[in-house]
Parts: structure tokens; C-alpha cells; sequence
């Protein structure tokens, strides 16, 4: 992924033989070579640094149609000890994750302790007691500090955890990956938005589901949606399904969507969570008949911070995802990042995206 293959072969995940390789024609059992683009830029970008979980790795679904067990793992961690990269599993049952989360937020944060509020109320006390002693030029200093209180105050209550439903029972026809899948993504992206709003992580990857995946979508939409029936990993691989494919996209659009309001919907400092987050929104392919992944049509949102030039369109030809994962490591301040994988994925400079 990262480097050419060493010498004596593909490296394998921890436990699976060769033959598991040989035999696999989709290479899920093959790991990197290197770290992936997240943990990259989490070893060398120092705002990303700091909470108490490093990064966080979710999926909604991540089972295989193929007879495979393995997830669709999307980040890989490096060690200096280690040959071979670590492959990070995605967590795709909300409630686990819940329940770190819970563990990083213990004295973090403590709305309902009474210490919290003398706080508070000794900060109010002293700024109302420090204003009439100010020069006339200073005064409004005091102000904005006063007035940002409840601000805080208020965010100080809602970084708690999210109240987490049971998942529904598969029902009739339904199985329970599609009876469950809507209310996994919500409640993923609950706390996707609650682990960002208390910087209990800066870092975090989301999949909707594998790249084979055995989703059948026609069964999670609402009927009359138009979708051919059937698992996702055969549709894709379908001539004839080119509509299902689009309304499929539409779909997840349309899911991702939800989380990005919710993420602009939460005041953070001047601005909201999106404002400080650059979501960057992709499929593992360009196109699934050819197994193409050249002109892969990518989509940024947020990123204000990184300054990223919204509401254009731009198109490059013949560019790999090194390139732009190059240009905003170098727009996060990582100027020292000149190349990422091997070199024939590297074509240069992409300008245009950040200002």
C-alpha cells in the first residue's frame, strides 16, 4: 500500500497462511507495507496530537459476501519493532465504541459536579470585580470574555454521551445486517460528533461497508426506491446496473450528509466542528466493472481551518489519492511530505484545492 512488496512476498495479516493469500483473489488477508495516510499525519501533524484516543476506526458493516471474515481495514499503524504495518479494525458495533469513549471522557469533563460550576462562578465573579477597574479601552475585552461563558458552559453540558438505542431485530424478509445498518450509521455518527465535540479523538475513519460487501440496499430503503435487489458486491459488478449504482451512491450521499450538519450544526470557538474538520468523503474505486481507481471522484467539506477553496469543481487527469493526501498534508503545516507510496503514484503538485 505504502512501499513495494518486500522480497520474500506480500506481508499477511498476524495468523493467516500463505495459501489464505494464494487463494484470495480479492487480497484481503494481504496488511501494508507502511502506515496509512491517518496515522501518517497523526505522527507528524502536532494539532492532531493530544487527546486521549488516538484515532478511532468505525465501520457501519464490514462483513465480506465472499466467505471472508476479514473487515475492509482502511488504517494501518507502524511500529519501529514491527516488520510489517498493524492493520487497525474497525469497530462497527456502536455500543463498544460507546464504551470507550466513555472510559477516555471519565475526568474530562464532569458538567454535573458541583466543583464545575464554582468554577465557573468564581471566573464570572472575578471579571465582573476586575471591569470597573479597567481603562475605558480594555473594557470590552472583559466583555467578550463574559460573554463567552455561556457558551462554554453550555458545551461543558453537552459533552456527554449519547443515549444509545437497542438495534432493531431482523424481521420477514429482512436480515439483520439491513435491519440494523440505518441505525448503526446513526449512531455512529452520534459518536463520531460527541468524540470530536470533547477532543476525546482528532482523528477518525469511517466505512460504510466493505468493498464486497453482501448489504443488499433495495432492503434498507424504503420500497419503491428503484435499487435492483440483491448484494452490493454483485450489483456493482452488474453491466446493466448502472441506475442501481447511482441511486446506491445517492444513498450514502445522502447518510454522510446527515453527519456533516450534524458536525456544522455544533458551535466549536467561532465557528462549528465542521469548520475545524476536513472530512474527505471517497469510494475505494473509481469504478467497479474495471476495478479502476485513476480520476476518482472525491469530495472535501469543512477543512476552513486548512483554508480548502469550497464550491468549485476541479478535475485532474490521470491522478492517484497520493497526490492529494501529498497537497493537504503539506496544507496541515507537514511540508516535509514530498511523496506518498510508490512513485508512480506521485504525478506533483494538485493547486486549487487549499487556499
Amino acid at each position: 500500500m505504502i512501499s513495494p512488496p518486500p522480497a520474500n512476498g506480500w506481508p499477511v495479516l498476524a495468523g493467516s497462511p500463505i495459501s489464505d493469500v494464494q487463494q484470495d483473489a480479492n487480497a484481503r488477508t494481504i496488511t501494508a507495507t507502511d502506515q496509512s495516510i491517518d496515522q501518517l499525519l497523526l505522527q507528524n501533524v502536532p494539532a492532531l496530537r493530544g487527546p486521549r484516543i488516538p484515532s478511532l476506526q468505525l465501520a457501519a458493516n464490514p462483513a465480506s459476501s465472499i466467505g471472508l471474515s476479514g473487515f475492509r481495514v482502511i488504517s494501518y499503524e507502524r511500529s519501529p519493532l514491527a516488520p510489517f504495518s498493524a492493520s487497525l479494525r474497525p469497530e462497527a458495533n456502536p455500543s463498544v465504541v460507546a464504551q470507550r469513549l466513555s472510559g477516555a471522557l471519565v475526568g474530562v469533563v464532569d458538567p454535573s459536579a458541583a466543583v464545575d460550576q464554582r468554577v465557573l462562578e468564581y471566573l464570572k465573579a472575578d471579571l465582573q470585580q476586575l471591569r470597573p477597574r479597567l481603562p475605558a479601552s480594555q473594557v470590552h475585552k472583559v466583555d467578550s470574555y463574559l460573554s463567552s461563558l455561556p457558551v462554554l458552559e453550555k458545551s461543558l453540558g453537552e459533552c456527554a454521551l449519547p443515549a444509545l438505542p437497542p438495534l432493531p431485530d431482523a424481521s420477514g424478509v429482512v436480515g439483520r445486517a439491513e435491519a440494523q445498518y440505518l441505525e448503526i450509521c446513526r449512531q455512529q455518527f452520534q459518536l463520531i460528533k460527541t468524540a470530536f465535540q470533547c477532543d476525546l479523538t482528532r482523528v477518525i475513519s469511517f466505512t460504510f461497508g466493505n468493498a464486497n460487501s453482501a448489504l443488499d440496499v433495495s432492503k434498507i430503503l424504503p420500497p419503491g426506491s428503484g435499487i435492483m435487489g440483491g448484494e452490493n458486491y454483485v450489483i456493482a459488478h452488474t453491466v446493466a446496473a448502472s441506475a442501481s449504482l447511482q441511486a446506491i451512491d445517492t444513498f450514502y450521499s445522502q447518510q454522510t450528509a446527515q453527519l456533516l450538519l450534524a458536525l456544522k450544526n455544533t458551535p466549536e470557538g467561532a465557528g462549528s466542528v465542521l469548520d475545524n474538520t476536513l472530512v474527505v468523503y471517497y469510494n475505494n474505486e473509481a469504478e467497479s466493472l474495471g476495478h479502476t481507481t485513476k480520476d476518482m471522484p472525491i469530495l472535501l467539506f469543512g477543512g476552513k481551518f486548512l483554508k480548502v477553496n469550497g464550491g468549485q469543481y476541479l478535475q485532474f487527469t490521470n491522478r492517484y489519492m497520493s497526490d492529494l493526501w501529498v497537497q493537504t498534508a503539506k496544507a496541515w503545516g507537514y511540508s516535509a511530505l514530498s511523496s506518498y507510496g510508490a512513485s508512480r503514484w506521485n504525478q506533483g503538485p494538485m493547486p486549487g484545492i487549499y487556499g
